[in-house]
């Protein structure tokens, strides 16, 4: 199951609080969870590092472009740690040097507002989940030699631009 991280993470912790079995100081590892929810028409590629993220278009409409078939042209981040409720999310609408709403630009987006906890610059294990018509792969894995950069790529299926929700869980090593 992919929320099982998080879900024995916080067994081990409500464990301890309870005055269950001792473990070692190293047993919990931490855990943050980054959702993004986005209209994606097209392909795109969510890069992100630390507390921010950015949007690189690589077919039809880049993402924050305004879409009919869309609730909202924003992008919504949350981010948490695995005992920790999520903050209020953060809604944005990135923008683009140019003309960004061309077609098949390749263009990037302004930097997010920053999140916390964000991605976390150290070894971690990816636990990545979406919603949405179409797929996701991560096409980057952060690491030292990338400077801890996520790339995760989403594909949108639809003929028509739809809503996507990708949850990220990185879990310390």
């Amino acid at each position: 199951m992919k929320a099982r991280p998080v879900l024995m993470t916080a067994f081990i912790a409500a464990a301890i609080a309870a005055g269950g079995p001792a473990l070692s100081a190293g047993a919990a590892k931490k855990t943050t969870t980054i959702r993004v929810s986005a209209c994606i028409d097209g392909r795109d590629a969510l890069v992100i590092q630390g507390g921010n993220l950015v949007w690189r278009n690589i077919s039809a409409d880049p993402v924050g472009v305004r879409r009919d078939e869309c609730p909202t042209n924003a992008t919504t981040i949350s981010a948490f740690a695995a005992h920790d409720a999520p903050a209020a999310p953060i809604s944005w609408i990135p923008t683009y040097d140019g003309d960004g709403a061309d077609s098949d630009s390749g263009a990037v987006s302004s930097l997010s507002p920053t999140f916390d906890p964000g991605l976390p610059s150290r070894d971690v294990t990816l636990n990545v989940s979406a919603t949405g018509h179409g797929y996701v792969v991560v096409r980057q894995r952060p690491t030292v030699d990338n400077a801890y950069q996520l790339v995760v790529e989403i594909d949108n299926a639809d003929p028509r631009p739809s809503m996507f929700t990708v949850t990220i869980a990185a879990t310390e090593k």
